[in-house]
């Protein structure tokens, strides 16, 4: 004869699961079909009439999935993510449900239940806060571009390292910009004109920003990118070796010396900057820790060398053997 203690035990269970699913459903399924109060403010257009038209399963696969991304607070607005990189944090997640990496049509519905979550709390907070909303900036809302991009690229590649390399370098750019990164990334992907309208709006007000990793400093993006040659105080041909996206995958801040015949690399620690910054005074070019006679570029962060035939015969040298290394540190 079954125990009625462990009967009711079952029970009080089940109860508890079904109330906490209706709890993390309540985090996104309301501002999505923007049936929240304070999404009143969203005005009518095209992509507000094609919510009408959306069913959201009650079971689901992809119903599971976002239950368990907002039990990691990813439609929290307080939500931090400080202890690892958000894109890994994506990814780790995704590992739990295959069907929504797999699976065309799980994949589709969840960007686009993600994308619509993101385009209602855009166009309202906008609405609500005015100017203020232009300078402020959530992990959450990075963290959901994120969690976006990755399951496009799991659609699109079969390869996890393309993956993983294209996602890493869409989460830095998330990470170091501002709003105007995440509005674009939404309004090119959502026939929304409200979208479309806050997106020019936010290239009017803000400007291209990153990140250095060294002196914690936001600079614009087109510092990092067209230097100031009236300012340059070595040659400027050093300056487009620099540029050169050969030499700009790197981990460390390489900073170029001299003149074309005695050039030397400075290796500065603790930075992503991009050599240019060398005329726009960030604080981390003080300190060099090492200097090494260029004959090819050293990788700090992945301990290897390039081989150096590659850069002297852009400077005019004479080229150097292939099998010649830079010194490795």
């Amino acid at each position: 004869m079954p125990s009625g203690k462990k009967a009711r035990g079952r029970k009080n269970r089940a109860k508890k699961e079904a109330t906490r699913t209706a709890d993390l459903r309540s985090l996104w399924e309301p501002t999505i079909l923007a049936s929240d109060t304070r999404l009143d403010v969203l005005r009518p257009c095209e992509h507000n009439h094609e919510l009408f038209d959306l069913q959201i399963p009650r079971q689901s696969t992809v119903v599971l999935f976002m239950n368990h991304i907002a039990g990691k607070g990813f439609f929290d607005r307080a939500t931090r993510f400080p202890n690892e990189p958000v894109m890994k944090t994506c990814y780790s997640l995704t590992l739990n449900f295959p069907r929504v990496q797999e699976e065309d049509n799980e994949r589709a519905l969840a960007i686009a239940l993600l994308l619509r979550f993101l385009c209602n709390v855009f166009v309202s907070d906008a609405a609500i806060e005015g100017e203020l909303w232009f300078h402020q900036q959530r992990d959450n809302e990075a963290a959901i571009c994120c969690m976006i991009y990755l399951l496009e690229l799991l659609g699109r590649y079969s390869d996890v390292s393309v993956v993983a390399r294209r996602a890493v370098k869409m989460s830095n750019n998330f990470a170091d910009g501002n709003r105007r990164d995440l509005v674009k990334f939404v309004a090119k992907r959502l026939p929304c004109a409200c979208l479309k309208e806050l997106h020019r709006a936010a290239r009017k007000k803000l400007a291209k920003v990153s990140h250095c990793h060294g002196c914690e400093k936001r600079f614009p993006r087109t510092a990092s990118q067209t230097p100031d040659r009236s300012k340059a105080p070595y040659d400027t041909r050093v300056i487009d070796l620099a540029q050169d996206r050969y030499l700009t995958k790197r981990v460390g801040l390489l900073v170029f010396v001299g003149d074309v015949d005695h050039l030397i690399l400075t290796v500065t620690k603790f930075s992503s900057c991009s050599p240019s910054l060398a005329h726009s005074g960030c604080s981390d070019l003080d300190e060099p820790v090492r200097l090494v006679p260029v004959l090819g570029v050293f990788f700090e962060g992945a301990g290897r060398a390039t081989p150096a035939a590659a850069v002297p015969s852009r400077l005019g040298e004479p080229d150097r053997p292939k099998g010649s290394l830079v010194e490795e540190a």
